[in-house]
């Protein structure tokens, strides 16, 4: 049975649906256990052209576009597709990216003067014409400095130490990789930057990453510089004991470069027989510092401090003494293992699954102390077994399987649409040994879904995003997710389970969990069972989703004396709301984007958001730098008034 769709979409989607009936099954019926059949990688062709700001067509441009999705932090899936070309004279380019993977577009260049330019960086599928911009406020051809001081010896640093620079966004694009060899700075030569001149900066020896390092580059400064601090002091003694107080040997001791945000964490000591180790990696021990300790068969236990307060292994305490070991005490716990099965129902190796979760939940239960989130990698082996090690709270963790090209066309190849190939699992079912997170393509089948903007016309590029407790931000879900193609059709893989209520998830649904349709500027929706469900007979059509509307709001931005003013952008300068739930998140994620812009030549901008009832956003807006205008902050006025600001000297 064939699908009816031509879709090409993102690399990301953390969904899975149970549905009525086989649907368009993406293997055997399993009566046939056939060997899988390799399938050719699909690709689709890209056309695009270049201009200049006066729409001029740009020729021998270095045109970029790569694919290579992040799981989170500096975790990457390891999948990684880079095609390069040069615009001819008329500013145009082809380019032939994978179906199914959402690419990072990029042109660069040098203009008549010699100085750098670049496009906005552009999230595209094949299956488009692409027009793109020139940037009016990145910058392009930047210069990084990495400088990395201190100890390293009492870091614990492994072998070689070196920095990588990337480009961020919907994919991260790898510049180069370069030796830091001693206390002098590393020069990278940054052709291009990122959405708002962002690259990332990934500093790690033979162990792995020890910082990482996100900069918003501005073409006001062309040099910037990286800078990585290793604690060197004092000597920390750590005691680690199981329930019973028996030494735990083995253990390994992890602390992060930095307290706050998002370093990796690092083994820096293990525990010798007696469940002791000695560590050197916290600078200020009598201020703020975090460690977890892991250890086989154990959950893992975490201590954390901050201005006197903290908790150990999940209490609070409030006295830490310098000159005694911090005892952890640590509970046994099974690893989480998994299990990726193929079309015939056996074991698929390759596949990488990413698991991550937040600190925060781990150090504190129900309480955010800005620890940011870690996230760790495995691979299915021969079986399509992958294996964590014991964590606490299975609930609070996040699951990510991502399809290599090559597996995701196998599993697509009878069909006309090529389904996301991000997949997420739900956790919250691990830790019980008949219910560990399993995925089984024998079960699976490719639905598509036809959406239309509130006029009813295909909403070519909108996104279907999954919110948890847990997942990215909504700007970021949005870049990376699947993308409905010409005629408004997105496909994903549903699964059925054998004894289970057709219309329910194969993974249980949390209730902090829903999808979203999203088409920037145009209209959004709310994905709930009863969207879903479909009539028996029919699995095999489009599932018909209309997006509502955004609300609308025109403003004009004008000086004191009533001149139109260009430049001006706003964005949320304050909000209040009551209620909760995951409509609220979303519609606040989503207003922050839509209340976001810029005011044209004629000083008017177009704001959209949604509005929820008891939801109020106050609205800033800045002109541009250098003009000594006064930033105003206005209240967001109900929909169809006159808005009119003015921003006076």
């Amino acid at each position: 049975m064939r699908l009816q769709s031509s879709l090409v979409i993102a690399a990301r989607i953390a969904f899975a649906i149970g549905i009525a009936g086989t649907g368009a099954l993406v293997a055997q019926d399993g009566t046939q256990q056939n060997v899988a059949e390799p399938a050719p990688l699909q690709r689709e062709r890209l056309r695009g052209s270049l201009r200049d700001a006066g729409g001029n067509a740009i020729e021998g441009a270095n045109i970029e576009a790569w694919y290579a999705p992040v799981a989170a932090e500096a975790v990457l899936f390891g999948i990684e597709d880079v095609v390069t070309t040069k615009t001819d004279a008329r500013g145009r380019f082809e380019l032939s990216l994978l179906r199914g993977a959402v690419y990072s577009i990029v042109g660069y260049w040098k203009d008549a003067e010699g100085v750098a330019r670049q496009s906005v960086v552009t999230t595209s599928t094949g299956d488009r014409l692409v027009t793109l911009e020139p940037a009016e406020e990145l910058t392009s051809g930047a210069e990084v400095d990495v400088v990395v001081s201190g100890d390293r010896a009492a870091y614990g640093i492994l072998g070689q130490l070196r920095a990588t620079v990337f480009c961020d966004g919907a994919n991260w694009r790898r510049f180069a990789t370069k030796p830091i060899d001693g206390d002098e700075p590393v020069r990278f030569e940054v052709p291009f930057t990122g959405d708002r001149g962002r690259v990332k900066i990934v500093v790690e020896d033979d162990r792995g990453p020890i910082h990482v390092n996100t900069m918003f580059l501005r073409k006001q400064t062309k040099v910037w510089q990286s800078r990585v601090n290793l604690p060197k002091g004092p000597k920390v003694d750590v005691h680690v004991t199981d329930k019973d107080g028996k030494a735990i040997a083995g253990a390994q001791i992890q602390c992060p470069q930095s307290v706050w945000g998002s370093s990796p964490w690092r083994t820096h000591a293990v525990t010798d027989d007696e469940g002791h180790a000695s560590i050197t990696t916290i600078e200020e021990f009598d201020k703020q510092w975090t460690i977890r300790v892991r250890a086989p068969g154990y959950v893992e236990a975490y201590g954390f401090r901050s201005s006197g307060q903290g908790h150990l292994c999940g209490k609070p305490c409030t006295e830490w003494a310098a000159d005694k070991p911090i005892v952890f005490t640590l509970e046994a716990g099974e690893p989480l293992v998994g299990t990726v099965l193929d079309e015939n129902g056996k074991g698929l190796p390759g596949i990488p699954v990413a698991m991550s979760y937040d600190v925060s939940l781990m150090v504190q239960p129900n309480s955010y102390r800005g620890l940011g989130s870690t996230a760790m990698l495995a691979t299915t082996d021969e079986e399509g077994k992958y294996r964590f090690g014991g964590v606490g709270k299975p609930d609070s963790l996040r699951l990510m399987a991502a399809l290599p090209p090559e597996i995701l066309a196998r599993l697509s190849k009878n069909s006309d649409v090529v389904p996301a190939s991000w997949i997420e699992l739900d956790a919250s079912r691990a830790g019980s040994k008949s219910e560990v997170p399993t995925l089984d393509f024998s079960k699976a089948a490719i639905r598509v879904f036809s959406i239309r903007k509130p006029g009813g016309t295909p909403a070519r590029g909108a996104a279907i995003v999954s919110l948890t407790d847990h997942s990215d931000s909504v700007k970021e879900a949005i870049e990376r997710a699947p993308r409905a193609d010409k005629r408004g059709r997105v496909a994903l893989f549903v699964f059925a389970e054998p004894k289970s209520n057709p219309l329910i998830n194969l993974f249980k649904r949390s209730s902090a969990r829903s999808e979203f349709a999203i088409l920037e500027g145009e209209g959004w929706k709310e994905l709930r069972s009863s969207d879903l469900a479909t009539e028996p007979g029919k699995e095999d059509e489009p599932i018909p989703l209309e997006l509502e509307p955004f609300t609308e709001r025109n403003v004009l931005v004008v000086d004191g004396d009533g001149q139109p003013l260009a430049g001006v952008t706003s964005n949320i300068g304050g909000s209040s709301w009551s209620g909760s739930g995951a409509m609220i998140d979303f519609a606040r994620a989503a207003n922050a984007i839509g209340l976001a812009q810029k005011s044209d030549d004629q000083g008017r901008m177009r704001l959209w958001s949604i509005d929820v009832p008891n939801m109020q956003h106050r609205i800033s807006f800045h002109a541009q730098s250098k003009t000594n205008r006064n930033q105003v902050t206005l209240q967001l006025p109900s929909p169809g008034e006159e808005w009119t600001v003015t921003i006076a000297k």
